[in-house]
């Protein structure tokens, strides 16, 4: 039983911690390998959770095709349908783009932040659990 409990104790902070190193691997790529392009904004979509978010789609063009991406550029940017944007691309793989600013370039520093703390609570529950079974 004590296994299970653990599994599923770790798991999702594991689940979580996975998550954010990959959206950090992710920029990095995009930042060494990637190349500016401008963009067209082409949907805005605002919504509200706990913070406000803007959502975006976007397409520009790369090696003679068109592509389109997506984004979360945070509640504090005001674009809209038609505006230009920056984004990074890989120029062997355009359909890997991101926005140059906003969104995940901003997130980064939290993705950071959530791994820390997920080594953390994940450090607690092993310690709760040994604390447990003894």
């Amino acid at each position: 039983m004590n296994e299970l409990v653990a599994i599923v104790m770790l798991g999702m902070p594991g689940a979580i911690f996975l998550l954010a190193a990959r959206a950090v691997v992710v920029r990095l790529r995009l930042e060494r390998d990637g190349v500016r392009t401008r963009a067209s904004i082409v949907s805005v979509r605002p919504w509200h959770d706990d913070t406000d978010h803007l959502e975006v789609t976007y397409r520009f063009l790369a090696n003679g095709c068109e592509y389109h991406g997506s984004a979360d550029l945070g509640g504090s940017s005001r674009v809209a349908v038609g505006d230009p944007i920056e984004v990074l691309c890989r120029p062997d793989r355009p359909t890997s783009s991101q926005p140059l600013r906003g969104g995940v370039p901003g997130m980064i520093g939290l993705n950071l932040f959530v791994m820390a703390a997920m080594l953390a609570l994940d450090g607690w529950m092993v310690s709760l659990l040994q604390s447990a079974s003894h």
